[in-house]
């Protein structure tokens, strides 16, 4: 749960929309939980190693890959994730076990394969290079604004 944990000590408070029904019943056409979208403040991931200079974005690890294709929300659902034993901490489709996933597809797209991610080797380091992974609020105005009488600085 740290990077939960992390986010919400950010400020950000997770949307919890997602019922478990999403993943038990994504092969029912006939249920709508499937077809919900992660909701909650949008964030930005971001990867940088010894070697490009500048971060990379999410979306620029895939083929194929537009904005509209990738847009991460945290979503949080800590009762799924416990219930589950989840370590999903990106999942690129709206899913109530990842802690943050893709509003842009549901889980019933994953399943019916609407949407498939392939690796864009150019932009990806060798195997082996230690990577870190930042994730953070999309915009300034994601987060809340700190309180001056706790650290000093607005």
């Amino acid at each position: 749960m740290e990077i939960q944990e992390a986010l919400e000590k950010l400020g950000l408070n997770p949307a919890d929309n997602l019922k478990p029904e999403a993943w038990t019943q994504r092969d029912d056409p006939g249920d709508p939980a499937a077809d919900e979208r992660v909701e909650g403040p949008q964030l930005r991931i971001t990867v940088t190693w010894d070697g490009p200079g500048q971060p990379v974005e999410l979306l620029e690890l895939f083929r194929n890959t537009t904005a509209g294709d990738v847009r991460i929300h945290f979503g949080g659902h800590r009762a799924s994730i416990e219930r589950w034993h989840s370590g999903c901490i990106t999942c690129l489709f709206s899913c109530p076990g990842g802690r943050t996933s893709n509003a842009a597809l549901t889980i019933r797209d994953q399943t019916r394969d609407r949407r498939i991610f392939m690796a864009n080797e150019e932009k990806l380091p060798p195997d082996g290079t230690t990577v870190e992974v930042t994730i953070q609020p999309a915009s300034p105005t994601t987060a809340p604004a700190g309180n001056p009488d706790e650290d000093g600085v607005d």
